[in-house]
């Protein structure tokens, strides 16, 4: 017995074959209503089986002209469908010749029962008359568009409570959500990537997604996103956003096409901030590095410091005990000064590697800045031409800090910034409330008007033992990070070749008293 299976899920058709099979029966397939009409006209089958939702030609209209043909209509008609599921649809299936109308899902024995019961039927000569068919063209149309106006409605419907359920799920995610169109335009953006960067949707909708990219990011962007549209296949890469303040912002990001059937119509992308990540990995690697290094400095303090106790010892005997003449006493000198200079990097050194405890205490951070700046003040590299401003917010919060740590961060920062300023310049201090990801605490801004950084020191100064000083250790600005760090804040600095720069601190104001450094 030969029956004919149509349905235009490759998957669908698949499992029915199976199971037809698997009972002995013979099974062609057709895709749609137009292929399966063209098979019934040119071979012979004993049944068929249709979905209702196809191309080209559905069921029902596949199941009319089936009727209308002589042959044909004595072939018993099944309609298998998950799609038309109400009574109606059911009603009008069967007037229009059906011999079954089977609701999908169904357990296969029971489905198995109900064909088998169809092709008994057939064999007896009972199978119940389904009744006249609707011949008249005007009523089949008119039922016909009501059934699919309906099934219109409750497609739209369907889609606009997928479309909710879509959006909701892409508005909670916890990660930033984009797409892109093929030339990289963006169509879409969720509420995440809108808080990340500080846009509006609207504001990024039609803009190229080098609007948010560090010109620096824009190549191996723009490559990636060549290789989806190439390949068809998933890209993962690690790029920096800018958010529309210009903080910059490391995303992981995966490029994911978008298809439309076989059509790639666009890019999603799925970007996880990872920047706390990057920073906590930075801090765990000088961790260890200075764990490192804290061993050094006691080898080096040990092996070393000795030796130099030993010169600065016999040059002092020397010098007492013979008559040079004074360009000779002038090289002894000079030894000894370079001696102690050697141990003043060491002892430099030590500070960094091994951090002295905390010791916290209640301060006011702005006593903290105005006893540095008097101290500096009386220092002999200071000049009388450095015009200092000074602007406090009111109101300022007490912070647990351990202020002997914190004047020194003030004090290398401020001697950094006179040493900048050979002649002169500007010197501003903004100290006001502030928060950061949400803590609150108090930032400092340190602003100066001094030659200025080049990038390429720049990426080096929080580098131990990198200077651009001939009498520098290298050590100012790392001890300064350091400190910070250990009281939980942040540093960061920006400057400019020949305009001047600005230090950022940020530290913030715990509620409860910290526990000392063990």
């Amino acid at each position: 017995m030969r029956i004919l299976v149509v349905d235009d899920n490759r998957e669908n058709r698949y499992m029915l074959q199976a199971l037809l099979r698997g009972n002995n029966f013979r099974v062609v397939a057709a895709e749609n209503g137009e292929e399966a009409l063209e098979k019934g006209l040119s071979e012979s089958f004993d049944l068929v089986i249709a979905d209702i939702l196809m191309p080209k030609m559905d069921g029902f209209q596949l199941c009319r002209e089936w009727m209308q043909h002589e042959r044909l209509k004595e072939i018993p008609f099944v309609f298998y469908t998950a799609t038309y599921t109400d009574p109606q649809d059911k009603e009008f299936a069967l007037k229009l010749g059906a011999s079954k109308y089977i609701v999908k899902p169904i357990e296969p024995l029971t489905f198995m029962k109900i064909i088998n019961k169809v092709i008994d039927e057939v064999q007896r000569g009972c199978l119940p008359s389904p009744g006249k068919p609707i011949s008249e063209e005007k009523v089949y149309l008119k039922k016909y568009n009501q059934m699919l106006v309906q099934k219109l409605q409750d497609k739209l419907l369907q889609l606009r409570q997928l479309e909710e359920k879509y959006r909701n799920l892409l508005e909670s995610a916890g990660d930033a959500i984009f797409s892109l169109d093929q030339n990289g335009i963006f169509t879409y953006c969720n509420s995440l990537l809108e808080h990340k960067l500080n846009y509006i949707a609207a504001e990024l909708s039609g803009q190229h997604f080098s609007f948010i990219l560090r010109r620096e990011e824009e190549h191996k962007f723009r490559s990636s996103v060549d290789k989806v549209i190439e390949k068809g296949e998933t890209v993962p890469l690690l790029t920096e956003f800018v958010a529309k303040a210009g903080t910059k912002i490391s995303f992981e990001v995966n490029l994911t096409p978008i298809w439309r059937g076989k059509e790639l119509i666009g890019i999603q992308g799925i970007a996880r901030d990872i920047t706390d990540r990057l920073k906590l990995e930075k801090r765990v690697k000088r961790s260890e590095k200075l764990a490192s290094m804290a061993e050094l400095a006691t080898i080096i303090a040990h092996e070393i410091r000795n030796p130099l106790g030993a010169i600065t010892n016999s040059i002092g005997v020397l010098n007492q005990k013979l008559d040079l003449e004074q360009k000779l006493k002038e090289l002894m000198q000079i030894v000894v000064e370079e001696t102690r200079r050697i141990n003043l990097i060491i002892s430099e050194f030590l500070k960094f590697a091994r951090l002295k405890k905390s010791r916290f205490s209640e301060c006011r951070i702005d006593s903290l800045i105005q006893e540095t700046l008097l101290m500096l003040q009386e220092d002999e590299r200071y000049k009388p031409e450095i015009r200092i401003t000074q602007q406090y917010e009111a109101d300022l919060p007490l912070l647990w800090l351990d202020p002997d740590q914190i004047r020194q961060v003030f004090w290398n920062l401020l001697i950094n910034v006179i040493e900048a300023m050979p002649e002169g310049g500007s010197l501003k201090l903004n100290i006001k409330k502030h928060k950061c990801e949400g803590a609150p605490g108090i930032s400092v801004d340190i602003t100066d008007t001094g030659a200025g950084i080049n990038s390429t020191v720049m990426n080096k100064i929080f580098e131990p033992f990198f200077t651009t000083k001939p009498d520098g250790s290298g050590l100012g600005l790392p001890v300064v990070q350091q400190i910070i760090e250990t009281h939980g804040g942040l540093i960061d600095i920006k400057s400019q070749k020949g305009v001047g720069t600005k230090v950022m601190l940020f530290l913030p104001a715990q509620i409860n008293h910290p526990q000392n450094n063990r």
